[in-house]
């Protein structure tokens, strides 16, 4: 399904290759590191706060600890891990059967256009072999009643040095926290010759001007706009209120860069929680102080870590030998344990909302529902959707509004809802 595998988050989105196996073992915690739990009154990102099992119990994997409050606990139940081919057909219908909808064709703004990533509700639109501004959009989906079901906005540059590039893209919800840095809905992380600056939109204009006081390192790859303003690339930079200041850099020997990297502020008396992976596997978790310490070294067993998800409370950690690490930011920085549930190259799991989405290697859905009779107890399962496959993709994305995970994709040519238009459905 995917033709390789991305330094990006999926900002909020579970995109690894997967093995379907079954965990063994179980063992009961009393709070669900999947469903709503947290209770510092903290919602995740895009309005997420309820995504997850909606409170139900969840199981520890095999030789998992029962200890809620240990961040070493593998929050893994026999209902994750499944085989497609036992799989039963799903008995109730939900956004997840919806799509691909078709949002934007890259030739109808160039022939020679083609898309190159995805963030949040945002795909990169790149024209090869330009170096000028007319070399990329940003194509945006929005919910919307009428025939247009995209905007098309572009980066404007006019004193870039030597031209420049756009390296990463992210719409959604911007937290109020930190209105001071004047960020919009839909932004953009460009570079020229001699830095890197943040862009965004307007309200009432079109196209995305430079956010004042945005200036970063030229090696800057990456935005992580759900917690703290930050950008990274060999290091992390974090909004201080007046400007981007280094909280955290790559450590001799556990690689080159960062690929993923989440903080969020101290909150309320709770430590700052944080994440962040490096390009040869390392995994950093804050400790009980909120300081960044290494949890997973590099070049460990597991491999490289292809995906990671995290909210406030929560994360997620699936490496390329299948090994998945459920977790919580409670302070702890044990190292996960027994954790290799599945064999990899079988699945991707594309999204960790109220129900889990997973495409096999044929595009093939699985969707993981609560059975409500199901006997002796009402759990979770995998089952298998009658949707139409998924086609092959070179990145997803996630967007949750109101009680809906809307889900995205991209091919070269194609932007695309995986579970349909934009919903934001209201309980």
């Amino acid at each position: 399904m995917l033709r390789s595998v991305f330094d990006s988050h999926r900002f909020g989105l579970l995109l690894v290759a997967l093995g379907a196996a079954a965990c063994a073992g179980e063992t009961r915690v009393d709070d669900d590191p999947m469903g709503s739990g947290g209770n510092d009154g903290e919602t995740d990102a895009g309005g997420s706060g309820n995504s997850g099992d909606g409170g139900s119990e969840a199981s520890a994997g095999a030789g998992g600890s029962s200890d809620s409050g240990s961040g070493g606990t593998s929050y893994l139940t026999e209902d994750y891990c499944f085989d497609p081919e036992e799989a039963e057909a799903c008995e109730s219908e939900s956004w997840y059967d919806e799509g691909p909808f078709l949002f934007y064709e890259a030739t109808t703004f160039d022939p020679d256009a083609k898309f190159v990533s995805l963030g949040g509700t945002s795909a990169l639109l790149e024209v090869p072999g330009e170096g000028d501004t007319g070399a990329y959009r940003v194509v945006t989906a929005q919910e919307t009643f009428e025939d247009e079901h995209v905007r098309v906005d572009e980066v404007i540059w006019p004193d870039a040095v030597g031209g420049f590039e756009v390296r990463y893209v992210w719409s959604g919800h911007v937290s109020v926290d930190h209105a001071d840095l004047g960020l919009g809905t839909v932004n953009a992380l460009a570079c020229d010759d001699e830095t890197c600056r943040i862009f965004t939109s307007k309200n009432g204009e079109d196209g995305l001007t430079a956010v004042s006081g945005s200036e970063l390192p030229i090696d800057t790859q990456r935005l992580a706009l759900d917690g703290l303003p930050c950008a990274f690339g060999q290091a992390a930079h974090c909004w201080d209120g007046q400007g981007f200041s280094e909280v955290l850099s790559v450590p001799s020997g556990t690689g080159d860069h960062f690929t993923e990297f989440f903080l969020r502020p101290e909150y309320e008396g709770f430590a700052r929680r944080g994440l962040a992976v490096t390009d040869a596997g390392a995994v950093f978790l804050t400790d009980a102080a909120g300081d960044f310490q290494v949890v997973v070294p590099a070049d460990s067993e597991w491999g490289l870590v292809v995906d990671a998800e995290y909210t406030a409370w929560k994360f997620s950690i699936l490496f390329e030998s299948g090994a998945w690490w459920l977790g919580a930011f409670d302070g702890s920085t044990e190292p996960p344990t027994d954790i290799a549930c599945f064999e990899p190259d079988e699945m991707q799991f594309l999204g960790m909302g109220s129900n889990m989405l997973a495409v096999d290697h044929a595009g093939a859905r699985y969707i993981r529902q609560w059975l409500y009779l199901d006997e002796p107890e009402p759990q979770y399962r995998f089952c298998a959707s009658q949707s139409a496959p998924v086609p092959e993709l070179l990145d997803v994305s996630e967007y949750e509004c109101g009680l809906a995970t809307n889900l995205f994709g991209i091919t070269e040519q194609q932007f695309l809802g995986l579970t349909g238009p934009v919903q934001c459905p209201v309980g």
